[in-house]
């Protein structure tokens, strides 16, 4: 929890990026390691976590997330070229 500083799940790496795979097992671990009692899940993620693997993951647990990445070329073009629609739980654009 942001607030608190707390966590639920940690792990010891040797630094270098986990892969995809790595990524959705951490992910997996996290949501067992919670209460039967969340009904909510929310994660920010930075692009470390950047991956389809990931987002598979995070839709396969009903998590809602946000997830922040670098703006490449490639990423760019699918933005500009996306269907898209406004959210109605904000006013963001």
């Amino acid at each position: 929890m942001a607030e608190t500083r707390e966590y639920i799940w940690g792990e010891l790496r040797n630094g270098d990026r986990p892969d995809g795979k790595q990524i959705a097992r951490h992910l997996a671990a996290v949501v067992a390691a919670l209460p039967a009692c969340v009904q909510q899940i929310f994660a920010r993620v930075d692009s470390g976590f950047y991956c389809s693997d990931a987002v598979e993951a995070y839709e396969q647990a009903k998590m809602q997330f946000i997830m922040v990445a670098r703006k490449i070329s490639r990423l760019l073009a699918r933005l500009q070229s996306a269907d898209r629609k406004p959210s109605p739980k904000t006013d963001g654009r």
